[in-house]
């Protein structure tokens, strides 16, 4: 077994609260702090066996229930969100560059927000609102799904394969730095160790195309905006339009690689900007053996919400296919051009997501009773998209529809699943148009295997 060791410098009161983080911790889980560190370590590195994962930072949040979590950051980057309820991961996000912790003082109680998978400090006033509303009627529906579903750290302790092949890239890593060392003194460049990062997060199931959604990055790659940008709340005021940033990326999905007429010429000049070069913004090396993918303009999502949306924020799954066959036939203007491409929905309990991913669909999963980060309400919604699953179905590889957040693993114990829309093929079709640059040549999305 590799050696964790918890080492951090603090002032005395600092010291005093951090142990008092501690204690509780080694309380809830009957288990060392440096024992518990070890595996989550593993548990992030189980998932992603190309870099070696060191824990940066930690932190004990809650939710809009006051259920405890571990917030984890690590280096060289990475972030994992830890049930202190069942030891599940309910969050892993490999690839960020998360400093979300450094911003707030020791003292302050944390408040998780499973929206934007930020923390936000709670000063007096909040935490005595925070409290009584944790305390009331409402049910704590993830609490019982969280003790129904009990992880045990042993599990990862006693593997014995995944401790080796995690000591070998540990021992790599000093062995570089050695060198490293010694060629200083010798006055040759020296090489800075470099996790690899040449290939995607490795899931079971996957759907056909899904590099499109794992290399649609940043905000520009798949259109997200939210009604702050757009100008139609103040700051700090807006509500949000996850679900139709999830839609536009199906929709997207489905021009791309399904039917050459979901977007109409009129449409494609509007919302879809082909490019042969990536944007200013930092892409991972592995992007290189990918396609650039077109920039989307935010009128997409802009248009699904307020002209076939009809400026609705509350939807249900059947009024958003709605705003989907809406955009596709441009209310009845485009009927005999009709895509072979067929929204689908279900409620809740009907079908799970994992069931259509084996059917190589990608889907939008609604989920509401997720614990709030605004201490003046206990429960939000939010909106992701699933293409890819581990774990049998309990880890779905998701956007979680903000940059940065494109390759997500996602536990089901946070679903809470009100519905859900897919998108499939349903009839021969021309090959999709040629939105994508590879190799110095446009080409058709299906074109890339």
């Amino acid at each position: 077994m590799f050696d964790i060791e918890y080492k951090q410098e603090f002032n005395n009161i600092e010291t005093k609260i951090r142990q008092n983080e501690i204690n509780k911790v080694e309380r809830i889980t009957k288990k060392s702090i440096n024992t518990y560190l070890k595996y989550i370590t593993l548990e992030i590195f189980k998932y992603n066996q190309k870099v070696l994962y060191e824990i940066k930072a930690w932190r004990i949040v809650y939710d809009g229930f006051n259920n405890p979590y571990l917030y984890v950051e690590f280096n060289p980057y990475g972030l994992m969100i830890i049930s202190l309820i069942n030891n599940e991961s309910v969050i892993i996000n490999p690839f960020i560059n998360s400093d979300n912790l450094e911003k707030y003082k020791k003292s302050q109680k944390l408040i998780l927000d499973f929206n934007t998978l930020k923390v936000n400090n709670l000063d007096i006033n909040d935490i005595e609102t925070f409290n009584l509303k944790s305390k009331n009627n409402v049910k704590n529906t993830i609490l019982s799904t969280l003790k129904e579903n009990y992880y045990s750290i042993e599990n990862n302790l006693n593997n014995l394969s995944l401790n080796d092949k995690y000591k070998k890239l540990f021992r790599l890593k000093k062995t570089n730095i050695s060198n490293n060392i010694i060629s200083s003194f010798n006055k040759r460049t020296p090489e800075i160790y470099n996790p690899s990062h040449d290939e995607f997060l490795s899931v079971e199931k996957e759907i056909s195309y899904s590099w499109w959604f794992r290399t649609a990055i940043w905000d520009e790659e798949f259109g997200y905006t939210n009604d702050e940008k757009l100008g139609y709340s103040e700051e700090g005021q807006g509500t949000g339009l996850c679900h139709y940033v999830a839609l536009a990326m199906l929709l997207q999905y489905a021009e791309f690689f399904y039917s050459r007429d979901v977007f109409s010429e009129e449409q494609i000049k509007k919302y879809i900007i082909k490019r042969d070069q990536r944007g200013y913004a930092y892409y991972p090396k592995w992007s290189e053996k990918y396609p650039i993918i077109p920039e989307i303009s935010i009128n997409l999502v802009k248009d699904l919400w307020q002209i076939y949306g009809k400026g609705a924020i509350k939807t249900t799954s059947l009024y958003l296919r709605q705003v989907a066959e809406y955009f596709i036939h441009e209310y009845g203007n485009r009927y005999d051009k009709k895509p072979n491409v067929t929204f689908h929905r279900r409620s809740a309990g009907w079908i799970k997501p994992w069931k259509w991913i084996n059917d190589n669909k990608p889907c939008i999963i609604f989920g509401t009773g997720i614990p709030s980060g605004d201490p003046s309400k206990q429960k939000t919604s939010h909106v992701i998209v699933a293409y890819g699953y581990n774990d049998k179905g309990n880890k779905l590889l998701c956007h979680y529809g903000y940059k940065q957040y494109n390759q997500v693993l996602v536990s089901s114990s946070l679903s809470g699943q009100l519905w859900l829309i897919g998108v499939s093929k349903t009839g021969n079709d021309k090959k999709p148009r040629e939105y994508f640059y590879h190799n110095g040549k446009y080409i058709s999305g299906v074109d890339f295997k």
